[in-house]
């Protein structure tokens, strides 16, 4: 009953927010394909979209808001602005970024962003995602265009919303990454003139499909992978078995990152280096690793890096949550 209310509520108010057509690009379409960027633009008829969105826009937002007035609240950062207004007449472009804020006598663009911890631990693992890191970019852009503020660096904060973990990331300007974002912007407006629509980039199952809101429009008629359903099959006790191990390993490696923490604690208060424990010997010992830089390898040699790389083939399994 209340479930069925929230989910109209979530339509509704997503409804009034998003504004078909365009009227001006927005940061957060770096995550867009330009295809749906036209068809936002054009007007074209959206399905209806899901309202469980609203409610994972909403508590970003709030994360957000929470976040910076608690670094604030450290008495260490200043935060210079807050959800500043960004207009860039040039490129219509319309936006806000979470925070400018001021760390040991030095200007970051924060940019916050609030994830699930399947998420978060794909950016441990794996690094930023491209288009968060995109964004941010643009905000560093803009702080110094803008607001004359020279930002070198701007900081990706990332929060664990299972698990209130953090894990941020410095990203430093990159005034190539803006311009590859404008060009694609008039590759739109191209599009938009012309009257017609860029390749499709994804296939209909990838998750830019999934959730996208020109997905009827944009596949209507042609042939594409069809998703089959196990829930009759042996598979389907198999990979429940799979999601259950891995719930259980995710907490597992949690209790042991804090326990391990504890333990380094201790023994460091302690001044204790080594230690013997029944059978069993501690050791705290300091660890020195020195790695390539691949980021910035990538931005010095660029295409004569090329030659180098190695293409192999896997096949990854991917499991997600339906839209």
């Amino acid at each position: 009953m209340i479930t069925e209310l929230l989910k109209e509520y979530g339509v509704r108010k997503l409804n009034e927010r998003i504004k078909y057509p365009k009227e001006r690009h927005w940061p957060s379409d770096v995550a867009k394909c330009l295809r749906a960027l036209v068809y936002q633009w054009r007007g074209e008829t959206a399905q209806s979209p899901d309202g469980r969105l609203f409610f994972v826009f909403n508590d970003g937002e709030l994360h957000h808001k929470v976040i910076v007035q608690q670094l604030e609240d450290t008495g260490r950062i200043a935060v210079v602005m807050k959800e500043a207004p960004l207009r860039d007449k040039e490129h219509n472009i319309s936006g806000k970024l979470d925070a400018l804020i001021k760390f040991n006598n030095k200007h970051y663009v924060l940019e916050i962003k609030s994830i699930n911890r399947y998420g978060f631990e794909e950016i441990k693992r794996d690094g930023p995602k491209e288009d968060h890191t995109i964004q941010l970019q643009l905000y560093l852009h803009f702080v110094r265009i803008l607001y004359q503020i020279d930002t070198q660096e701007g900081i990706l904060l990332y929060k664990c919303k299972d698990t209130a973990r953090f894990y941020d990331f410095i990203v430093a300007y990159n005034e190539n990454v803006v311009q590859d974002f404008f060009g694609k912007l008039k590759v739109v407006e191209e599009h938009l003139s012309k009257g017609t629509l860029p390749e499709r980039p994804y296939e209909i199952t990838d998750w830019h499909c999934r959730y996208c809101d020109y997905k009827k429009v944009c596949w209507v008629g042609l042939a594409h992978k069809e998703i089959v359903d196990l829930s009759e099959s042996e598979l389907s006790a198999i990979i429940g078995e799979l999601l259950d191990i891995k719930e259980k390993r995710k907490s597992l490696e949690e209790v042991e990152e804090t326990l391990s923490k504890t333990i380094k604690e201790q023994l460091s208060q302690k001044n204790i280096t080594i230690a013997q424990i029944g059978d069993y010997v501690i050791e705290l010992r300091e660890i020195i690793q020195r790695r390539l830089d691949t980021q910035k390898l990538t931005e010095h040699f660029k295409e004569q890096l090329e030659p180098f790389y190695k293409t192999t083939t896997s096949k990854r399994l991917d499991i997600k949550e339906s839209g």
